[in-house]
């Protein structure tokens, strides 16, 4: 069995901070590599958190398909959606900025966005990608949705 300390294993980070880290690996991804290397693998890779981590099928079924019944939403629980998706609409604003993508209206955008990631997300954690190479179809919606939101 490993300990947390033993020399060449990571220890895992803390949930508190998982949120911080994956914007900053985001960031990090998107001015190395672009828009088209904006993966959820590449930014958990570049968190070390595993990639589904950052959206394995327990959470996404908590956080989307109300796997916990809720009678009421919770401030809280509010607040911390309209950041994250505040946070994709900052990402477009940046993005849109410097001309990477077109954007007019970044809220619009933002939205057609996470609903698109969202659709491919829920179809993948079912099993339901009929291609061979689950990643790369991935990849290749990612690269066509950005294609699709380029400059003209």
């Amino acid at each position: 069995m490993f300990s947390m300390s033993e020399p060449g294993r990571r220890s895992r980070t803390p949930s508190a901070e998982v949120e911080r880290e994956l914007l900053s690996a985001a960031e990090a991804v998107l001015v190395r590599d672009g828009p088209g290397g904006l993966t959820v693998r590449a930014v958990a890779a570049e968190a070390g958190i595993a990639p589904m981590g950052v959206y394995n099928p327990h959470f996404y079924a908590i956080m989307f398909e109300d796997a916990i019944p809720r009678e009421h939403e919770s401030a809280e629980v509010e607040e911390h959606a309209r950041a994250c998706f505040g946070a994709l609409v900052r990402a477009v604003e940046m993005a849109s900025a410097a001309g990477v993508i077109a954007a007019p209206d970044p809220l619009e955008a933002a939205q057609q966005i996470w609903s698109a990631v969202h659709g491919a997300v829920a179809l993948e954690l079912r099993g339901l990608v009929l291609t061979e190479d689950p990643a790369a179809t991935y990849g290749a919606f990612l690269d066509t949705m950005i294609r699709g939101l380029a400059p003209r």
